[in-house]
């Protein structure tokens, strides 16, 4: 499975203010506040599809800790398709 990073996201702290991108491969995908869960959560490409998968996680503000608080601010692509017909 390929690993290149194919999207990032900016996510914001409600609580402390602080904002940051991550990148995420193909395939991964970002919640904000999905099945009950407050806060920004990650589904991993590589899930087990187990309520304790290692791979999925909630978003976490580096600075504070916080992860209900957390939510995506912004998202853009990171690869883009070579439309070149050059060869």
């Amino acid at each position: 499975m390929e690993n290149k990073k194919a999207f990032a996201v900016k996510f914001q702290c409600h609580n402390c203010g602080y904002s940051w991108w991550e990148e995420f491969c193909k395939g991964d995908i970002v919640y904000n506040e999905q099945w009950g869960i407050r806060g920004s959560y990650v589904r991993d490409r590589r899930c087990t599809g187990g309520m304790n998968c290692p791979y999925c996680r909630r978003v976490k503000c580096p600075v504070c800790e916080a992860e209900k608080q957390v939510s995506i601010k912004e998202r853009k692509p990171l690869i883009f398709p070579d439309n070149s017909s050059e060869e």
